[in-house]
């Protein structure tokens, strides 16, 4: 997987960080190297002094938990042959709906030049997240150009506009549909108190962004 995947914890005061915090515990096996310092954070009770949202009861939850278990656990939920819940998108939407979601998926990747391995899984929930991220990132760069300069030209109004309009599409056709999908099914067939809290934590993310979105459109409408 390319850098851009792995999780990169600074400032934690904005979405995009979140997004990629989730991203990452979905998209990735626990074993993975790159996590190591991600659960280090969360079983030494030092996330939740650093996320925005109010979820400290849950990430004491969260410190509860025991890594070997969390590995089984992640493997019996999505990695097994029949596993309940299915990560890969393709797999969950319409037939006639899935050639349309790669391409844009696929054009997304390669307008905002998001690095991604061979090996990158496009159509994982856990990458769609760290894909929203990505956008957000973006985003988050024009506005701040933006502020700074007191203007943008004309090319970069229409890249910051671009990048608005595929983040509401990635969230509103994908992600917030099928957030609903995949976490009922973890927390139905979930043994493991990690991945319950973890499908509550991003509920209320998804809720949190979706909020946000309306807000950018309503005050697109008001201008």
């Amino acid at each position: 997987m390319s850098n851009t995947e792995a999780p990169q914890i600074r400032n934690m005061n904005d979405l995009a960080a979140m997004m990629r915090i989730i991203g990452n515990l979905f998209y990735r096996n626990p074993e993975c190297t790159v996590l190591i310092s991600l659960y280090d954070m969360i079983f030494e009770g030092k996330i939740q002094s650093i996320w925005p949202l109010k979820h400290d009861d849950l990430f004491k939850r969260l410190e509860k938990s025991d890594k070997g278990k969390i590995i089984l656990e992640y493997k019996k939920l999505f990695e097994l042959h029949n596993a309940p819940v299915c990560l890969d998108i393709i797999h969950l939407i319409e037939n006639n709906e899935k050639e349309q979601a790669l391409e844009f998926i696929n054009r997304v990747i390669e307008e905002t030049a998001m690095p991604i391995s061979q090996e990158s899984n496009i159509t994982h929930y856990g990458f769609l997240w760290l894909l929203l991220a990505w956008l957000e990132t973006k985003r988050e760069e024009q506005v701040s150009e933006q502020q700074s300069s007191g203007n943008l030209s004309e090319q970069k109004k229409l890249v910051l506009e671009q990048l608005s309009e595929n983040q509401s599409l990635l969230f509103f056709d994908f992600i917030l549909p099928l957030s609903k999908k995949i976490l009922s099914k973890i927390e139905t067939y979930s043994q493991n108190d990690f991945y319950k809290v973890l499908a509550t934590i991003t509920r209320d993310l998804v809720d949190e962004f979706e909020i946000e979105l309306s807000n950018d459109e309503l005050s697109k409408a008001i201008e």
